[in-house]
């Protein structure tokens, strides 16, 4: 989905660097005309920065969301959303959650991976641990598939790992 913000004041151009969840998150509005009574507008579809921009103290005074645009993807997001929900429910499919779209392989981890602590509940037999190239990754796949909001890879781990995930967050 895509989501257009605007700038209250009247601007040509606004970029700001908003600080979320450990990392700095750069918006620029632009294409803004004060001659003609134009704001300045950021038009995107990163979840991540939406949620910067929604949860920023500045949201609803030197911005605000003026218009939601939905993209053809977002009818095929909330159908898997609701088959995953069913399956979730499903006694017969627990410990079989569905994996990220760009979840690397074991093969491509490199030396910067930050391992899970405390690995003694005996996951021999299990399959490959759920890798996520960075911590937003996971914080966006613990948001998504279980409703819930981490703000550190340890609590990210812990959430998974409740839910019979062994996970890897890489740094980067």
């Amino acid at each position: 989905m895509i989501k257009v913000y605007e700038l209250r004041a009247l601007q040509n151009n606004y970029i700001v660097s908003i600080p979320f969840k450990g990392v700095t998150v750069r918006c620029e509005f632009k294409d803004g005309n004060i001659a003609k009574g134009i704001h300045a507008r950021l038009f995107t579809n990163d979840k991540f920065k939406q949620m910067a921009i929604e949860h920023c103290e500045l949201n609803g005074r030197v911005w605000k969301l003026v218009d939601t645009v939905k993209e053809p993807e977002d009818e095929a997001a909330e159908q898997r959303a609701a088959q995953q929900a069913v399956t979730r429910q499903s006694p017969a499919n627990a410990g079989t959650p569905q994996e990220p779209a760009n979840v690397q392989t074991p093969a491509s981890a490199g030396d910067d991976t930050q391992e899970p602590a405390g690995d003694d509940d005996g996951d021999a037999g299990k399959s490959a641990p759920m890798e996520f190239a960075n911590l937003a990754e996971a914080i966006l796949y613990v948001a998504a598939n279980y409703g819930q909001q981490v703000e550190s890879a340890a609590q990210a781990r812990q959430v998974l790992k409740d839910n019979g995930i062994k996970a890897v967050i890489h740094n980067g």
